[in-house]
C-alpha cells in the first residue's frame, strides 16, 4: 500500500485502482493489451487539471502505444519463428525424397 499522509478518504476511493501495486500492474496490463483503455485515459482527464493533466495523458497514451506494439512485436516474431522451423522441416523433407528418388533411379540401373 502506498502511504501518503495528506490524503484523504475521499481521494483514496477515488484513487483506488492505483492505490496498491498488484492493482496497478494489473491495471497497466489491461491498458497494454487495449482492455478498457479509453475509460482509464476519460478517468484520468476526469480528475486531473491543468499541464499534470495533459503531462500524465499523454505519458499514458504513450505508454499504452508502446506497450501494445511490444505485444505485436511478440506475437508476430513467434509466427516468423514458426513459420522458419516450419520452412527448414519442409526443406529437410524434400531433400529426403530426392534423395529417395535418387537412390530408387540408381537401384534401377543396377538391376538393368
Amino acid at each position: 500500500r502506498i502511504v501518503k499522509w495528506d490524503i484523504t478518504q475521499e481521494e483514496e476511493t477515488k484513487y483506488q485502482e492505483w492505490m496498491s501495486v498488484p492493482e496497478v500492474m494489473w491495471t497497466i496490463g489491461q491498458l497494454a493489451t487495449l482492455d478498457d483503455w479509453g475509460t482509464t485515459l476519460a478517468w484520468v482527464g476526469d480528475n486531473m487539471s491543468g499541464p499534470k493533466r495533459f503531462i500524465v495523458e499523454a505519458a499514458l497514451a504513450g505508454s499504452i502505444i508502446i506497450c501494445s506494439l511490444g505485444i505485436v512485436n511478440i506475437i508476430i516474431g513467434s509466427m516468423c519463428q514458426t513459420s522458419t522451423v516450419v520452412a527448414a522441416k519442409q526443406h529437410v523433407l524434400q531433400n529426403a525424397e530426392n534423395l529417395r528418388s535418387q537412390q530408387e533411379a540408381a537401384s534401377v540401373l543396377r538391376n538393368c
